[in-house]
């Protein structure tokens, strides 16, 4: 489903979470709550040991959540539900290595399988 502001290209508010913080579970909570206050898209952040191209805010987020025991086989556990519940398109940004770690494809045919939108890899090189 493509979101009203994507349709009409209109600015927008796009939110951005950790996955798996502070628990996946909540995690799910938070994005009901961001889809019925009106997100056209909300972005998923997977937690990775090592955000270099992240700031202190976003490490330390990711950092929690590998402490909190995330992982991507829970993440995968969970995002059907999560995307069959809401109305918002859901992104995953992801830095390239743990999508890699499973495979490409793989991972990407997951993603979709589970209702993700789209995937941002911030750390490809152009």
């Amino acid at each position: 489903m493509i979101s009203k502001a994507i349709r009409k290209s209109t600015k927008a508010v796009i939110p951005y979470i950790t996955a798996g913080l502070p628990d996946l579970d909540t995690t799910g909570e938070i994005l009901r709550v961001l889809c019925d206050a009106g997100a056209p898209v909300i972005e998923i952040g997977l937690p990775f040991s090592d955000p270099m191209a992240d700031g202190p805010i976003l490490q330390k987020a990711s950092q929690q959540a590998l402490e909190s025991g995330f992982t991507l086989d829970g993440l995968f556990d969970h995002l059907g539900k999560w995307s069959s519940g809401i109305n918002s398109p859901l992104i995953v940004m992801s830095y390239i290595n743990p999508i890699m770690r499973r495979g490409i494809s793989t991972t990407f045919a997951i993603f979709k399988e589970k209702g993700i939108s789209g995937v941002i890899i911030p750390d490809i090189p152009s």
